[in-house]
């Protein structure tokens, strides 16, 4: 069933989108930012030492500059002045490269966070622009995706993440491309042609964001599950016949990438030995991440939380902590395997926060300025629809929905072709990954900032909602296509 009828060019509604998402993304969203938690100074030195307006980087607690430093409204200007080591991030490949951007195009000597953020903003239009050149919006499941893709990747309030200095970035803009790559596969008119070179283009671009999450926060290590079934579609499944040889060099990939992962995680272990401390207790290498998950997470949710402590050789003169998120105080030593035994002797109590922090998904109200000049406020609804609206209905429930939906569809995938609906299911299962990993992986920080620790897992979750919604869709114009096709048959035959 043809949804474009005379009089409407879906080629023209393809060209309007483009120049829409462009003026967008290149103009509009870079105006927002996000006010930095305490996180920047993880990955800020190399490029820079402190805000051009503000003394000192960590100023006085409590002080105006520190209401102005930290949480309430996006800092833009940063000087330029500081050669000291930061932690290892594969986002610092884009800063870098905005630096030099900013150099050419802003100022020598002040760094511009709109400028260090356009590597982000400028591949983010190349996805959208890959997405909507061949997703032509004829059908109305296609125009369904065309339309819902465009809002959600031109929503403001998520893509002001990309004006930081936050690890998520990354994450942030791969899934994004994810998105655009599985919707193009499922409505493009090109089919999966291996002689496509947009197609060849963009999954090597895809390749080199996937392994650029990997290692862009040791959180987003369950990244290697996706990265591998995009492997296996992408460059390996669209040949003639599926070969052990080609499952071996799948196997080979998988042990070439755990081996750097863990080379990688080692040394940034050995860097958070050194830079995270938590306040006075820095002399026993206190994680302030571990501290969170014991008693900002598994504690606060233990039915005898005092015996759950003796278990795990706590002092018990601790349990003033329970619930307290970063005590100025001392605190007791402990460290991941402490988190570990937890899970192991309280099991119940981590099911519990990791409910909790589910509920979470779905939720973008990050408790982050992201409004230059305005405290604690984010860009208007009318450019943040989707994280706007789901936001008001997020919770366990519409979570649970479109995850039971979501299995439904790997098991009756949409698609015309065998080739459309391998996609469908490979594209469902790389998004229940992250929804679920990254639910799971938030828990190592309890409750800490939950909303921001699963802002990959909520967007993943609203691209579902699109895929299950345009997949329902097709599955009834089919059937009305069939109806109406036997209803013209019976006419047909009793003529």
């Amino acid at each position: 069933m043809v949804f474009m009828k005379n009089g409407v060019n879906a080629r023209v509604v393809q060209i309007a989108a483009i120049i829409l998402a462009a003026v967008m993304l290149l103009i509009v969203n870079r105006e927002f930012g996000v006010a930095d938690n305490g996180d920047f100074s993880r990955y800020m030195h190399g490029l820079t030492s402190k805000p051009v307006y503000i003394n000192e980087n960590w100023p006085q607690r409590g002080s105006e500059d520190w209401k102005r430093r930290f949480f309430r409204e996006p800092i833009f200007y940063w000087s330029n002045d500081d050669g000291q080591s930061a932690w290892l991030t594969s986002a610092s490949l884009f800063w870098h490269l905005g630096k030099k951007i900013n150099q050419y195009m802003f100022h020598q000597d002040v760094i511009n966070l709109k400028y260090l953020g356009l590597p982000f903003f400028l591949i983010h239009f190349f996805g959208l622009f890959y997405f909507l050149e061949r997703v032509s919006p004829k059908y109305p499941n296609v125009a369904f995706v065309f339309v819902s893709g465009l809002i959600l990747m031109t929503d403001a309030r998520i893509t002001a993440f990309y004006n930081s200095l936050y690890g998520e970035t990354i994450p942030i803009l791969t899934i994004f491309l994810i998105f655009s790559f599985f919707c193009a596969e499922q409505f493009s008119n090109s089919g999966h042609s291996q002689h496509d070179i947009k197609r060849k283009i963009f999954s090597i671009l895809l390749l080199f964001m996937f392994l650029a999450t990997i290692f862009s926060k040791i959180q987003y290590v369950y990244f290697i599950l996706p990265t591998l079934l995009f492997v296996f579609y992408a460059f390996l499944s669209n040949s003639t016949s599926i070969t052990k040889f080609k499952f071996l060099m799948l196997a080979c990939f998988a042990v070439f990438l755990i081996g750097i992962i863990t080379g990688i995680t080692v040394y940034e272990t050995k860097q958070r030995g050194i830079s995270t401390k938590i306040y006075h207790a820095l002399q026993r290498g206190i994680s302030t991440n571990t501290y969170h998950a014991l008693y900002y997470g598994i504690l606060p949710h233990s039915k005898d939380p005092l015996q759950l402590m003796e278990q795990l050789g706590l002092p018990l003169e601790s349990r003033e902590l329970i619930g307290k998120l970063n005590p100025v105080g001392e605190s007791p030593s402990i460290n991941v395997k402490t988190f570990f035994s937890a899970i192991v002797a309280d099991p119940n109590a981590f099911v519990h926060l990791l409910l909790c922090n589910a509920k979470q998904v779905g939720n973008f109200d990050i408790p982050l300025g992201m409004v230059y000049g305005n405290w604690s406020q984010y860009p208007p609804e009318l450019i943040s629809v989707f994280s706007s609206i789901f936001t008001k209905y997020s919770g366990i429930t519409l979570s649970s929905v479109i995850l039971l939906l979501s299995l439904a569809l790997l098991a009756y995938p949409c698609g015309g072709t065998p080739e459309r609906r391998f996609s469908s299911r490979v594209f469902t299962t790389i998004l229940l990954t992250v929804i679920l990993a990254d639910a799971a992986v938030s828990t190592f920080d309890g409750q800490s900032e939950v909303r921001k620790h699963v802002h990959v897992a909520s967007i993943s979750l609203v691209m579902m909602m699109i895929h299950v919604i345009s997949s329902m869709i097709e599955h009834l114009s089919n059937s009305r296509l069939k109806k109406t096709n036997e209803g013209y048959l019976e006419v047909y035959h009793s003529s």
